[in-house]
C-alpha cells in the first residue's frame, strides 16, 4: 500500500485550510496582510509535509522482500556521510541546497508570526523542527516495516544551515524595518514639550532632535 497526496488533493486540503484561516482571522479581528501570511504559512506546511513524508510504503506492498529491523530503521548516524557522497555528483544540488532550503522559510514565518521571538528562540526552534522530522520519518519507517525515508545526521546539518540564513535574512530584514525615527515610522509629529516658567505659567516648547 502506498500513502500519499496528490496535486487535486493537496489543493483542496490546502483550500479548507486557507478557508478556516480566513474564518478564524476575521474572528479576531486580523489585518488581511495577516492572512496572507497565515495562508502562506500553511501552504509552505502542506509543501515540506510532501517533501519529507510522503509517500509512505508499508512493508505489505513488497511481501517477497524482507527487512531486517536495522534496514528498517534506516539511520545514517555517521556525519558528513552523505553529504560526501554526493558532492560531485548530479545529485549534489538537489541533496545538499534541497536539505539547506527545506527549513530556511521557518524562522521567517514564525519571526514575522510572532515579532517578539529574537533570534536565538527562532535559531533553535528551526533546530527542533530538523531533528523532529528525522524522528517522525525514524517512526515512519518503523510503523510501515518499510524503509521509506533515510534518518540521516547529515539532513540535520544541512537543515540547521538554512535555519541559520533565514534567520540572519529576517533579522535584517527587522533592521532595515526599524530604521527610522518614531515620527518617521507612525507618520506623526512629535508631542509638544511644556516647560513650567518661573511664577506659575507655562510655556510651550516645540524642539525636536532630528
Amino acid at each position: 500500500m502506498i500513502i500519499t497526496l496528490n496535486i487535486t488533493q493537496m489543493a483542496i486540503l490546502y483550500l479548507f485550510l486557507a478557508i478556516g484561516i480566513f474564518l478564524f482571522c476575521r474572528k479576531r479581528g486580523e489585518p488581511p496582510v495577516r492572512f496572507v501570511l497565515f495562508a502562506a504559512a500553511a501552504g509552505y506546511l502542506l509543501l515540506l509535509l510532501q517533501c519529507t513524508l510522503l509517500p509512505v510504503r508499508t512493508g505489505s506492498l513488497y511481501p517477497y522482500i524482507s527487512f531486517t529491523a536495522e534496514e528498517i530503521r534506516n539511520i545514517q548516524p555517521i556525519p558528513f556521510t552523505t553529504i560526501s557522497l554526493f558532492a560531485g555528483t548530479i545529485y549534489w544540488r538537489v541533496q545538499i541546497f534541497g536539505n539547506i532550503l527545506l527549513l530556511a522559510p521557518v524562522p521567517v514565518f514564525l519571526g514575522l508570526i510572532r515579532p517578539d521571538m529574537n533570534g536565538k528562540k527562532l535559531f533553535f526552534t528551526g533546530l527542533l523542527s530538523s531533528v523532529s522530522i528525522e524522528a517522525l520519518q525514524l517512526l515512519e519507517n518503523m510503523a510501515a516495516r518499510y524503509p521509506n525515508r533515510v534518518v540521516d545526521i547529515d539532513d540535520v546539518f544541512l537543515n540547521t544551515a538554512g535555519v541559520l540564513l533565514g534567520v540572519i535574512g529576517l533579522l535584517f530584514f527587522r533592521k532595515i524595518r526599524g530604521a527610522g525615527t518614531p515620527a518617521e515610522k507612525t507618520g506623526t509629529e512629535p508631542e509638544p514639550r511644556v516647560e513650567k516658567q518661573h511664577g506659575g505659567g507655562y510655556n510651550r516648547n516645540i524642539s525636536e532632535s532630528r
